[in-house]
């Protein structure tokens, strides 16, 4: 059950943890009311499945190639 959430929630990061509990309930592979929001939005994050670490893009660390780190991206305008 929370393989199949983790795959909806990599599909569209976007997705709530409502509507994937709807989704979850809907194609019966949990019984209605059996999974509670607070649950599976702890074992998400436990996961490293939320939106924010879905959604961030992860460039290899210098220092440490077998990390990855957050790419920051920036835009710097110069005036002359």
């Amino acid at each position: 059950m929370l393989q199949k959430a983790i795959e909806l929630r990599q599909e569209r990061p976007e997705r709530s943890v409502e509507q994937i509990i709807f989704m979850l309930e809907e194609h019966g592979v949990v019984e209605n009311g059996a999974l509670t929001y607070s649950t599976l939005a702890r074992q998400l994050r436990l996961a490293g499945a939320t939106r924010r670490e879905l959604e961030a893009k992860r460039i290899p660390d210098p220092q440490n190639p077998k990390r990855k780190k957050r790419r920051a991206q920036g835009l710097f305008f110069v005036c002359h």
